[in-house]
């Protein structure tokens, strides 16, 4: 395959290494044959180890709104996309690779510089995120603009096949190609220590201030953990992420930002992802597979991964579910080891360098190479249930 340079639009530095949409760019970066990824946004840059980096700043508010993220929204103003564009069409790309809805404008005024495709990762679709949290005035704006930035696109890249559905509902007639290309998960060889935290447990990875991820921890704290402790089930939440402070909260530990998140899921005795709300794929469930824990978590939570109930995981929507999982769990070792056992079999198939395979394929096909391998499908499509 032909050296392909990507203008990937815009770096979030926002939590440290391992989160989200870092350790996706990241591993793609890495594991995507023949791609040389130029990272192109606010910076820091301080674990993009090798690859090129070009670092514009945002425009910033004099005064800050609270829901106002200076280094997503703050590229939206005519001058900071006129910045970003300059900025990456300097570099000449074969493709331009938007991250995000927020990315679009400066990802379409750099392909219209250069003449090059566009590409849009949909890491979430947001309006879906607002109707579940029920923000409907938020959605319908949201909506509005997703059919319009997105209906820009050459190529749209979507976590899930469920995903890619919406899209194609959302945009009707003016929807461009979509491809899935789902994240993906690398476990250490060796799991190795255990951090430091109560047994008995269960555990819960996220960034802490991210709605879906905060919903998720105040279901847990006031719905979960009362219904497990009304069948007398004595268990401590342990929440890992920043950016929250360490700190005890009545049956809560948080763990603030950590170097490495694979000490604390060797120590969690079940992990769970209470989510109400959410798209694309869950980088925390695949983390929780790939070290083989037993899994209890809602529907939405497990959404775009081809997970089957009683199979990978247990499903709970309430907290009288949960309890009931939970005392499962606990109850029946044997059930712990199946679950565990079977969520790692799967989490093996979302390995990064078979899914870097793959987008590098996607994005050779968009920008004019070779067509993309039809075995190079995404993970997703290729789970199987076992009977």
């Amino acid at each position: 395959m032909s050296t392909l340079v990507l203008a990937d639009l815009i770096w979030h530095p926002l939590v440290p290494a391992g989160a989200g949409n870092r350790q996706r760019i990241l591993s793609l970066a890495a594991c995507g044959p023949g791609v040389r990824a130029h990272l192109i946004g606010p910076g820091p840059f301080p674990d993009a180890t090798g690859l090129p980096v070009v670092t514009v700043k945002p425009w910033r508010p004099i005064w800050r709104p609270p829901w106002f993220n200076p280094d997503l929204l703050g590229f939206l103003p005519p001058r900071a996309i006129r910045r970003m564009a300059r900025a990456a069409a300097a570099l000449h790309p074969d493709i331009v690779l938007s991250e995000g809805l927020w990315a679009v404008p400066a990802g379409s005024q750099t392909a219209r510089l250069t003449g090059r495709p566009l590409a849009v990762t949909v890491n979430n679709i947001e309006h879906v995120v607002l109707l579940q949290r029920r923000k409907l005035a938020w959605a319908t704006a949201v909506r509005f603009i997703e059919r319009s930035w997105y209906a820009r696109a050459d190529l749209l890249i979507a976590m899930s096949t469920e995903d890619a559905r919406r899209l194609k509902c959302v945009l009707g007639r003016s929807c461009p190609r979509v491809e899935v290309v789902p994240n993906g998960v690398e476990p250490p060889s060796e799991l190795g220590v255990q951090a430091d935290v109560p047994h008995p447990n269960v555990m819960f990875l996220g960034k802490t201030d991210y709605p879906p991820n905060a919903e998720a921890i105040r279901e847990l704290q006031h719905s979960w953990l009362p219904a497990a402790r009304s069948l007398g089930i004595p268990v401590t939440a342990v929440v890992v992420g920043g950016p929250r402070a360490p700190a005890w909260q009545g049956d809560l530990v948080f763990s603030g930002y950590v170097d490495a998140v694979w000490p604390w899921i060797n120590a969690a005795d079940v992990c769970v992802a209470p989510l109400i709300s959410g798209s694309g794929t869950r980088l925390k469930v695949l983390t929780y597979l790939a070290a083989g824990r037993p899994v209890i978590a809602t529907e939405v939570a497990v959404e775009g991964l081809g997970m089957a109930p009683e199979i990978h995981y247990l499903r709970a929507e309430t907290g009288e579910e949960f309890a009931a999982a939970l005392a499962r769990v606990r109850g029946t070792p044997e059930l712990a080891a199946e679950l565990g056992r079977r969520g790692k079999e799967l989490a093996q198939r979302f390995s990064w360098n078979a899914i870097g395979k793959h987008w590098a394929g996607v994005l050779q096909s968009a920008a004019g190479g070779a067509p993309t391998d039809s075995s190079l499908v995404g993970a997703e499509a290729r789970v199987t249930h076992p009977r």
